[in-house]
């Protein structure tokens, strides 16, 4: 392999990223419009059941809205108010994080590392630089994973406190 064959490797792998990325949020952002749509709908509907239930007669003989009623119309306003707000949001939201892209290029890059240490073009000297730069790719992965599995222990602990 030479130095161009494993940066246009490196390059295919992060446009697969970035297109792999772009598919998740579009399904995410489709799902969220849809949830949206059908708070929209229920919001409509329960509306509709409120304003049409017909009244009650108390012990007086006087006609009076059911609580039911009140409740589903207060459900109503709520859900037609929810569904718009969250759709604003989530489409102002996933479009800024589709423009951003993904996190991390970290698994290419170590990736990108490990091919140059296969390059039969590439200095000694370049070489050993690459595996100092995986060395530290691997560091930062271990740190992380350790971080990750403390939070998790804290959250485990905090759990068990707080159902005794």
């Amino acid at each position: 392999m030479t130095i161009a064959e494993a940066e246009k490797q490196y390059f295919v792998e992060v446009e697969n990223l970035r297109k792999q990325h772009e598919l998740q949020i579009k399904k995410a952002r489709k799902i969220w419009d849809i949830i949206c749509a059908v708070l929209i709908i229920v919001g409509i509907i329960l509306i509709i059941i409120g304003y049409t239930t017909p009244p009650e007669i108390n012990y007086f003989g006087q006609e009076e809205v059911p609580f039911g009623a009140y409740m589903e119309r207060g459900y109503g306003i709520f859900f037609i108010c929810l569904g718009p707000f969250l759709l604003v949001i989530l489409n102002v939201a996933f479009g800024n994080v589709l423009k951003k892209g993904p996190r991390s290029f970290l698994a290419q890059t170590k990736n990108l590392y490990f091919n140059y240490l296969k390059c039969v073009d590439m200095n000694d000297s370049d070489k050993e630089f690459y595996k100092e730069k995986i060395e530290e790719i691997r560091h930062m992965e271990l740190v992380n994973a350790i971080h990750s599995s403390a939070a998790a222990t804290s959250a485990a602990i905090l759990f068990t406190t707080l159902n005794k």
